[in-house]
């Protein structure tokens, strides 16, 4: 969906078209915005990420300019708006209050999605719990790295790393697991917790990249005839790789794209740090493409999702009309059609993270300007 009237977008909203760049977010008339009615308010969990975002925001030059989708924003007003939320959230008594004062207070504006018409695919990620050691043995046998100072060890391939062990013996191994696809999915959520036989646990944090293009491996199978175009999950990649042991690092390494960390201190009930340097908040935070969709910004979202119980036992799919705050980007979530909404972790959050992957409809909600 192309946006038509340029000039009527400057008169009534606080931005500015950048120019030459076709805009991935339309802004909405109050009539064309969503009424926000019945939407699930989780109020302790919004007050957390409005703080996060605020904390951000607040390491920002206030009027410095935050330039995504084809419109610029101030520090100062993306502060305001993450500040009336935190008003609004605070001053509610239910939720029919809240959803009131979002449409008095605030300008919408919708992502164009994949399409131009709106269309954005969502999926989850998680923090893995994963057991470890942190000297190889013969069943904890694939190592995480971490980040080489050689820059042309720190450019190698996923191939070069894990099928012909060009890190080996450089004294690089942070810890041992014993899957590749531990090692695989870790880097695919960018954290996770190692946990050791002495029951100490010890947060695993991203690092850096290789800088190589990602390459989903769901699609390169896809491609290759094994799964169907929609029949992929990571339960699925997960079973078929398992089936397939001895070729599965070969198959994983057809990404190169390879993933380097970080050891730090893990505290029961911490949350891993997004890309705005604050912990991300289970259910209230999201990953965008900054390019796209503003980082410190409140979004809206209306998407399909999975439910699951504490032991990780599947329950079904419900709609999804939720807030949270875009506190993370990610290797894979290119353009305005792309969001990875954080869920956690333990058994519960696994679930949910595996069987998210539906399209929906994002909202960027702007305080109004007044003046």
């Amino acid at each position: 969906m192309k946006i038509f009237n340029a000039l009527f977008l400057l008169a009534f909203f606080p931005v500015a078209v950048l120019g030459g760049e076709i805009p991935s977010l339309k802004p909405l008339k109050n009539s064309q915005a969503p009424s926000f009615k019945g939407a699930q308010w989780d109020k302790k969990a919004l007050d957390l990420a409005a703080q996060r975002a605020l904390n951000y925001l607040s390491q920002l030059p206030l009027k410095s300019k935050i330039q995504a989708g084809g419109y610029s924003w101030t520090v100062q007003t993306l502060t305001d708006s993450a500040q009336e939320l935190l008003n609004i959230n605070r001053d509610s008594q239910n939720q029919k209050q809240f959803a009131f004062a979002l449409k008095k207070n605030f300008e919408v504006f919708e992502s164009l999605g994949i399409d131009g018409k709106g269309r954005v695919i969502f999926s989850d990620y998680y923090e893995p719990v994963l057991p470890a050691r942190f000297h190889k043995d013969s069943v904890y046998r694939y190592p995480i790295y971490r980040l080489p100072m050689n820059k042309a060890l720190a450019s190698l391939s996923r191939k070069e790393i894990d099928i012909q062990h060009a890190l080996a013996g450089k004294g690089l191994a942070l810890a041992w697991l014993k899957d590749p696809f531990d090692v695989f999915d870790l880097q695919v959520q960018g954290s996770g917790i190692l946990k050791f036989p002495d029951g100490s646990e010890i947060l695993a944090q991203y690092a850096a990249t290789n800088n190589l293009p990602y390459r989903p491996i769901g699609s390169i199978l896809v491609r290759q005839g094994v799964f169907k175009k929609g029949k992929i999950s990571k339960d699925a990649l997960h079973a078929y790789l398992k089936k397939h042991s001895d070729q599965e690092e070969k198959i994983l390494a057809q990404d190169p794209r390879y993933v380097f960390f970080k050891l730090d201190p893990f505290q029961p009930g911490e949350e891993p740090q997004g890309t705005a340097h604050q912990p991300l908040v289970p259910g209230a935070s999201i990953a965008i493409d900054p390019a796209s969709i503003p980082l410190g910004a409140l979004a809206y979202i209306e998407t399909t999702s999975p439910a699951a119980d504490a032991q990780g036992r599947f329950l079904g799919r419900f709609k999804r009309r939720s807030f949270a705050f875009c506190l993370d980007t990610g290797g894979a979530i290119k353009g305005p059609g792309r969001v990875d909404m954080y869920v956690g972790h333990g058994a519960q959050a696994q679930t949910v993270s595996s069987n998210q992957w539906n399209s929906g409809k994002l909202f960027i909600l702007i305080k109004k300007n007044k003046s």
